[in-house]
């Protein structure tokens, strides 16, 4: 037991050193860009940012508790426990482990252990969770292929997006009502759950589609902030091979990852070398940086209610 504990804990630290030389190598890459946008911060935009991080934060755990209560069949915990636990598996996805190893190993451990579940109902919740994550932003492929290829301006690239992104909600509430996972006994036993209660389950949708626009803003308002001359097409285009190639990372945050997927969509759009080095370093501090202190401040809260 003590072993595995050993392993575990060399595990964590060798992600945590990973990250580490990769945030370095980010950083001599593209410090000095970075460096002269820090000299001018738009203040509005700054507050928006963190606004529109806490609603984001806030809508993705809510989802993940209607998910988890609804395949446990009972009210696992508050929705405020699930958004206190929530911000602890994102710092920590952010700083010390891969977040697909936060996600599905320390969000249903934090409940396993601290609350009357199993590990199969708290697992389905993150599993369901991440899965209509997916399929929004593979969804999102096309029109931005159509963008980069110039079949498509502005305004189509939004339209398309949207009609895409909505026509994808209900592809997965059809999915789900029609629960094709039924050659699998327990995991089609958990969707039942889901699709028990079609009020909750349109809301996870709307959850889910609300969620994937907010992210594509909280993005555009981090070049906003320090005044990257990046639009929020650009940014929005550039997202799904951010996104997805962070799920694929092995490094905690996607750190090296992610800023690979914005730079390589970046170049074929022709930015500028200089606006990309800026925007791939400042959007990883930033959005680290807000994240701790909401979980701060959440922290505080949660530990401060406990004991009253």
């Amino acid at each position: 037991m003590t072993d595995k504990k050993h392993i575990k804990l060399w595990r964590i630290l060798a992600y945590s050193v990973l990250g580490f030389i990769f945030l370095i190598a980010l950083l001599a890459w593209g410090g000095n860009a970075a460096l002269e946008r820090l000299k001018v911060i738009e203040p509005i935009s700054a507050v928006i940012f963190f606004g529109v991080t806490v609603i984001v934060s806030g809508i993705t755990a809510i989802r993940w508790g209607l998910l988890t209560n609804l395949i446990a069949g009972k009210k696992v915990c508050d929705y405020f426990t699930y958004y206190f636990y929530f911000l602890i598996n994102r710092t920590l996805g952010l700083t010390l482990m891969p977040q697909s190893a936060a996600d599905f190993v320390l969000r249903p451990l934090m409940l396993r252990f601290n609350h009357d579940t199993t590990v199969t109902q708290v697992a389905g919740g993150v599993i369901v969770d991440r899965l209509i994550d997916v399929v929004l932003l593979m969804m999102s492929i096309l029109p931005a292929i159509l963008y980069l290829a110039g079949a498509i301006n502005t305004l189509g690239f939004w339209i398309i997006l949207t009609l895409l992104i909505g026509l994808s909600g209900l592809s997965i509430l059809w999915l789900l009502r029609w629960n094709i996972f039924n050659r699998w006994e327990k995991i089609a036993n958990q969707i039942n759950r889901v699709t028990a209660n079609p009020t909750a389950l349109y809301w996870i949708i709307i959850f889910s589609i609300a969620r994937f626009f907010l992210i594509s803003l909280q993005f555009y308002l981090a070049a906003a902030i320090f005044q990257v001359e990046l639009s929020w097409t650009q940014i929005a285009v550039a997202l799904p091979a951010a996104q997805l190639i962070a799920i694929l990372a092995f490094t905690p945050g996607a750190i090296g990852f992610r800023e690979g997927g914005f730079t390589g969509a970046f170049l074929l759009m022709d930015i500028g070398q200089e606006v990309i080095q800026a925007y791939v370093v400042l959007q990883r501090l930033l959005i680290t940086v807000t994240i701790a202190i909401l979980t701060c401040i959440v922290a505080i809260a949660f530990f401060v209610r406990k004991a009253l």
